[in-house]
Parts: C-alpha cells; sequence; structure tokens
C-alpha cells in the first residue's frame, strides 16, 4: 500500500494581502481674518516740541494720528516723573509739576476710538538751567559797591567774574561789585562783562562799557 505525504517548502512564505495606505491630503494652515474685523488706530507722530527742556520749561509734545475705519480719534496722555506716575497730568503738556536737571519725563499717549486703541511712548530728560538775572543788571549807577544777584533754577551755586575790565576793578562771590582805581591806569574805554556762572559753565552776562581818565579812579 502507497502513502502519499504532502511536504511543504520551509523557504516559501505563505501569501499576504499588501496593507492599503491612505493617502489624506494636507492643507496648509492659513490665519483666518474676520471679514468684519475693526483695524486699529494708528498714532504716527508723537514727539517733543523742543529738542531739550530746562526746569524752567514745560514740556508738550505733539501728536497725530488717523482711524482707518474713519472714526475720530481721541489722545490720552500718561505722564511720568523718574517712574512715578502722574495722575493729575492729563494733557498735551506738564502744567503743574516742578522739575530739575536730570529729571526724566515720560509721557505715554493713547489713540482711541471706542474700544479699539494704539499707544506709544516718549521719554525726554531735563537739560541744565543756566542762571538768570534777579534783577535788571542795567539800572547801574555806579560801579563800586554794585551788587548783581542772578538766580539758578536747578539750585546750582552761582560764581561771578569779570572779563574786559580795567585794573583795580573786582566782583566778590556775593556779586558785589569794587573799583578803587589805579595810578598805573592808561585811561580810555573798556567795554567790560559781568558773568554769572554755574558748576555746568552754563552762564548769563552782561556788559556796560565805562571811560576812565589816566592814572585815576574817575568813571565817566
Amino acid at each position: 500500500m502507497w502513502l502519499l505525504l504532502a511536504c511543504s517548502n520551509p523557504e516559501e512564505k505563505p501569501s499576504v494581502e499588501p496593507e492599503k495606505i491612505e493617502v489624506v491630503d494636507v492643507i496648509e494652515e492659513e490665519e483666518i481674518v474676520e471679514e468684519n474685523a475693526l483695524r486699529l488706530p494708528v498714532l504716527s507722530t508723537l514727539r517733543f516740541t523742543q529738542k531739550e527742556f530746562k526746569a524752567t520749561d514745560k514740556p508738550e509734545v505733539e501728536v497725530d494720528g488717523l482711524d482707518p475705519e474713519g472714526g475720530a480719534l481721541r489722545f490720552d496722555y500718561e505722564w511720568s516723573l523718574n517712574g512715578r506716575k502722574l495722575v493729575s497730568e492729563r494733557s498735551s503738556s506738564l502744567k503743574r509739576t516742578k522739575l530739575k536737571r536730570g529729571d526724566e519725563v515720560s509721557v505715554r499717549v493713547t489713540a482711541r476710538v471706542g474700544e479699539r486703541a494704539t499707544a506709544k511712548m516718549a521719554t525726554t530728560v531735563i537739560a541744565n538751567s543756566p542762571p538768570m538775572w534777579e534783577s535788571d543788571p542795567r539800572l547801574i549807577r555806579e560801579v563800586d559797591g554794585f551788587t548783581v544777584k542772578a538766580i539758578d533754577a536747578d539750585g546750582d551755586p552761582i560764581a561771578y567774574r569779570l572779563e574786559g575790565q580795567p585794573k583795580g576793578m573786582t566782583i566778590s562771590n556775593k556779586g558785589v561789585m569794587s573799583y578803587k582805581g589805579s595810578t598805573s591806569e592808561p585811561g580810555g574805554k573798556y567795554s567790560i562783562s559781568v558773568i554769572a556762572e554755574d558748576p555746568e559753565k552754563a552762564s548769563v552776562q552782561w556788559s556796560f562799557s565805562i571811560s576812565l581818565s589816566p592814572g585815576s579812579d574817575a568813571l565817566k
């Protein structure tokens, strides 16, 4: 009796259905802008009205802008002094604040139309103030003993000096002028400058002329 055996080939692999891969289209994301979204106001100009301000000045800014939607702009002002908000200052210039050299003044301006707003900030540093004459030195009637007086808005000490003076004419550190004359005086006309100067070398000057006789203290 014959027995028929069926043997499988060990190298032969059973057939497998290929895996089906689903291809999906990739669409790049795009920013979606609402059709009815309103554009923000434009604050096109914000600048100080001067290159620098001194303690005696009132810092002020110029502003300009527009609303792309055609609305009426309103400008709001927020001032700060050395980082401290000045809640009472709400106009385009500082009106009630006392300043001194070195103060940092900042203003934040907001262009507003309803709930839509755009803001910008500008900053300036208060410059040194030169001395000023407290009284008009042209009121001089006699040089010897005449006192000139200057004041400084920053509170700086003031030094007085003369230029172009004849021999024997001096001025004290309190602004008191003195003239005693000199026997070696050649005589003639002098143009004299009285200068009041602060430590930063900022100054105020007044000039006058005198005529002297040779070898005397006579003034004409």
